[in-house]
C-alpha cells in the first residue's frame, strides 16, 4: 500500500424507527443495507423521505442512538470516539459550504495538518483550479466552488465519501463535468461512496448499485445492481434502455412504491 493510501471500508447500516426529538413520527424505519468496500451506491427516494438524515447519521452529524452503524464491523460510537482511530470520512453537501473569509487554498488547509499543506497544489490541479488557490469563494462561479468542495473532501484521502445531491443546482454542462471529475477521483482512489440523488439517470451513470427508498417513514423498497460496463455515457442508448426497463417494471419506483 502506498503512503497515505486509504484503507477501504465496508459500511453496515441497521436503522429502526429514527425519530427527531419531541416527535413520535419516525423518519426512517427498518432501513438495513451494506455498502461493500470500494462500492459506489446511489440512494434515491421521494423528497422529505430522510435521505439527508441518513447521510448525517452515517457521518456522525446526526444522533444514531439506539441504531446500528458500523465500519468494517467496528461500532459507530467506538470508531468516532477515538480521533486517532476513526475512519477517514469525506462529505460533499448540497451547497459547497466554503468559509467566505478564507481563500480557496485556506478552505482546504482548514481540514489538514500543517505538514500536509503541500498536497493542496496537486489537489487543486486535479479539480482544474491550479491557478485559483488565492481567490476567495465569492470570486468563483458556482461550479468552481463545487470543485473546491470536492477537492476538500478528497484532501483527507477518505475511506468513505458521502454526497448529498451535490450537482442539483448546476447547469447541465457544469454538472456533467463535475460528475466525470468525481468518477475519475473515485476510480483513482477506490473510494467507498454513498451518493444521494433524485436523478435516476445520474444514478445509472455513476453507481454500481441503486437503493430506492419509500416515502417517510422510509424503508428500502427495491435495490438494483447497475450491470452496465464502464465507462458509461450519461445519455447513452444502453443506459437509457436500462432505466426505461426498470421503470416499465416498477412504474411507481421514483415515488417510493414498488407497484408492478
Amino acid at each position: 500500500m502506498l503512503p497515505g493510501e486509504a484503507v477501504l471500508i465496508e459500511l453496515n447500516v441497521a436503522i429502526k424507527n429514527k425519530c427527531y426529538p419531541k416527535s413520535e413520527q419516525a423518519v426512517l424505519a427498518q432501513l438495513d443495507f451494506t455498502v461493500k468496500s470500494g462500492e459506489f451506491v446511489a440512494i434515491i427516494g421521494p423528497s422529505g423521505c430522510g435521505k439527508s438524515t441518513l447521510l448525517n447519521m452515517i457521518s456522525g452529524l446526526e444522533s444514531c442512538s439506539g441504531q446500528h452503524i458500523s465500519y468494517n464491523e467496528t461500532a459507530y460510537q467506538e470508531s468516532f470516539a477515538n480521533n486517532e482511530d476513526r475512519q477517514q470520512l469525506g462529505y460533499i453537501f448540497q451547497q459547497p459550504r466554503l468559509m467566505p473569509w478564507l481563500t480557496v487554498r485556506e478552505n482546504i488547509e482548514l481540514i489538514l495538518q500543517p505538514d500536509q499543506f503541500d498536497k493542496v497544489d496537486d489537489l487543486l490541479a486535479q479539480v482544474g483550479l491550479a491557478n485559483e488557490g488565492e481567490y476567495f469563494p465569492s470570486q468563483l462561479s458556482g461550479g468552481m466552488q463545487r470543485r473546491v468542495s470536492i477537492a476538500r473532501a478528497f484532501a483527507i484521502n477518505p475511506q468513505l465519501l458521502l454526497l448529498d445531491e451535490p450537482f442539483n443546482s448546476l447547469d447541465a454542462p457544469t454538472a456533467a463535468r463535475l460528475r466525470q471529475l468525481l468518477i475519475n477521483l473515485c476510480e483513482q482512489r477506490g473510494t467507498t461512496v454513498v451518493f444521494v440523488t433524485h436523478d435516476l439517470q445520474e444514478a445509472v451513470y455513476l453507481a454500481d448499485r441503486i437503493i430506492f427508498m419509500s416515502d417517510s417513514p422510509s424503508t428500502i423498497v427495491h435495490q438494483s445492481i447497475v450491470d452496465l460496463p464502464r465507462p458509461r455515457k450519461e445519455s447513452g442508448v444502453a443506459e437509457l434502455a436500462w432505466q426505461a426497463q426498470l421503470l416499465l417494471k416498477y412504474p411507481g419506483l421514483l415515488a417510493g412504491r414498488i407497484d408492478e
